[in-house]
């Protein structure tokens, strides 16, 4: 985890964010190679600091029903639907997943072609998403 006051530049950051084995060559920084945290949780919400309210962003759906064998679901999204689970016994916790329902299955998130429609989809959901996020932050002041 990085933040202002590690020194890292924010560029740096960014671009071992994006680094997947295999696809984009790890990032060096300080002398250590780091890649992105999603290739073991896309979500990472138990790396936040302790807080009454914690709003997480999932760029994939949380909780889908297991499958079982054969199940497209990664070890990445059970890693994050059970951090979701651990949180919700400590905090406030708003989830905000994406809403794939305007798009054609399967969806292809790394398409340039998705992105457009993407910002579209994403800008109508936080209109929808923002009720509750608010009713969460206000819930903790009045407490």
């Amino acid at each position: 985890m990085w933040g202002e006051e590690s020194g890292v530049p924010l560029l740096h950051a960014v671009a071992a964010s994006c680094v997947v084995p295999m696809l984009f060559p790890a990032v060096t920084i300080n002398g250590n190679r780091y890649m992105d945290g999603g290739i073991v949780s896309h979500l990472n919400a138990t790396a936040a600091p302790p807080s009454d309210v914690l709003v997480i962003v999932s760029c994939l759906p949380l909780g889908a029903e297991s499958g079982g064998v054969g199940s497209d679901r990664s070890a990445s999204t059970i890693r994050a639907d059970a951090e979701v689970a651990q949180l919700r016994d400590s905090t406030r916790l708003v989830a905000v997943e994406p809403d794939f329902s305007d798009l054609e299955a399967p969806v292809r998130m790394l398409d340039p072609e998705t992105a457009g429609r993407a910002l579209h989809i994403g800008r109508r959901q936080a209109g929808r998403e923002a009720a509750a996020i608010r009713a969460a932050w206000d819930f903790s002041k009045a407490v």
